[in-house]
């Protein structure tokens, strides 16, 4: 059931994507803060690779990719011939560096790997997927890198170079799609169960029939503060079982995760607008409710910071994602989401492959639903998205003229 992505549809989307932030969105890095321009007049080129004559097959990143980096790593290379294995922590966000560095570990075939306790987010994500042969031990993020511009035209040529790199490496759909959906909003970070059934990791051994086909839910919690930086967020598994339902104005999608070491439900549903809306701007209405134990560590759930955040392309951020209102009753929220002819934001939201909804406790701490939608739940979707088209308008009936007598 799902909807397959020709190279078009790919480049439609990652271009809408890239117009708002060159029109002044926020930006895939630093939650819409642009790194400042590096000047060699005010900062050195950059030279985060560091070699260590024990280890001579080895050449490592460990700091930010910024201006300098590639002249760096080819000056590393030229000193280090034995380099075979690049050993990789750190960040950054300049697309004409990230691109150069990729390009030449693609050309080499150069291992790349990530240690455990390790994180390699946005730039360094890319140099990871450059390689031929991957381990991910730490954590891996990416997002689309571009050029900080608000020239369109320069803008989508160095869009068309970032997509020409990143599909020259050997990366499934799904997980090129990951990539290329996240161009704006945030870096999309793998968990384990990606990592190993999109074939970044190397091979899985002895795997049951069908694991890589089974949707993946978990319930992420906010390290504490004094976890080191870049430390994965405590995750819980979670069951996700999808049906449709009958609503008060009719179909509706349920939604019921369960997190069984926290003794935790949260039900979603989503509905559309009451017939008497038009149906050409019907949006939708989804309602998020948690059910928490008595001794629940978090205390119960206190506010519902964010609707479906990992709705990327153009609609990233648009649309009431955080727009939530308590219902009334205890631990629910709930956020209608608008609908018009230029950005159909209700089917759009329910379309990706992921839902999220971000979740604060009354402790304070945040934690994140994530909900990969599967087979199961497209199909629940797309019969619900067709139930809501077929739907007529009510036309309310002629008010009643008075009888002369």
């Amino acid at each position: 059931m799902r909807h397959s992505r020709g190279p078009g549809l790919i480049l439609a989307s990652l271009l809408a994507g890239l117009l708002m932030v060159a029109a002044g969105a926020p930006s895939a890095f630093g939650q819409g803060v642009r790194p400042p321009a590096a000047t060699a007049a005010t900062k050195a080129p950059a030279d985060p690779w560091v070699f260590d004559p024990a280890e001579p097959t080895v050449l490592r990143l460990r700091g930010a990719i910024a201006p300098g980096a590639a002249t760096a790593f080819e000056a590393a290379l030229a000193e280090h011939p034995r380099v075979r294995t690049l050993i990789l922590s750190g960040d950054g966000t300049v697309q004409a560096e990230t691109i150069a560095i990729a390009r030449r570990v693609r050309d080499l075939g150069l291992a790349t790997r990530i240690e455990a306790g390790d994180y390699c987010h946005l730039a360094c994500g890319i140099v990871f997927l450059a390689g031929p042969q991957r381990r991910a031990e730490g954590i891996l993020c990416v997002a689309v890198l571009f050029a900080d511009t608000v020239d369109l035209d320069k803008a989508q040529l160095d869009l068309a170079d970032f997509i020409e790199l990143v599909m020259s490496f050997d990366l499934s759909e799904d997980l090129l799609s990951s990539i290329i959906e996240t161009s704006s909003g945030g870096a999309y970070c793998f968990s384990p169960h990606e990592i190993a059934r999109f074939g970044i990791d190397e091979p899985v051994v002895d795997a049951p029939a069908g694991w890589d086909a089974t949707p993946y839910a978990v319930l992420y919690e906010q390290p504490n503060n004094d976890a080191p930086k870049g430390a994965p967020w405590p995750s819980h598994t979670t069951i996700a079982r999808w049906s449709l339902g009958d609503g008060a104005n009719g179909p509706e999608i349920r939604l019921v995760a369960d997190v069984p070491d926290l003794g935790v439900t949260i039900t979603v549903t989503a509905v559309a607008d009451p017939q008497s809306v038009d149906r050409d701007s019907r949006g939708m209405t989804v309602t998020l409710r948690a059910d928490t134990p008595p001794d629940f560590p978090g205390g119960g759930v206190a506010d519902l910071a964010a609707l479906l955040s990992r709705a990327h392309e153009a609609t990233a951020g648009i649309g009431g994602f955080y727009e939530a209102r308590p219902t009334g009753a205890p631990q629910e929220y709930a956020v209608r989401i608008e609908n018009d002819l230029a950005w159909p934001f209700a089917r759009v939201h329910f379309s990706r492959r992921w839902l999220s909804f971000v979740l604060t406790y009354e402790t304070g701490a945040v934690a994140e639903l994530l909900i990969e939608v599967g087979a199961e739940g497209r199909a629940v979707i797309d019969a619900a998205y067709a139930a809501w088209d077929a739907m007529a308008p009510v036309v309310p009936a002629p008010p009643s003229k008075p009888v002369r007598r």
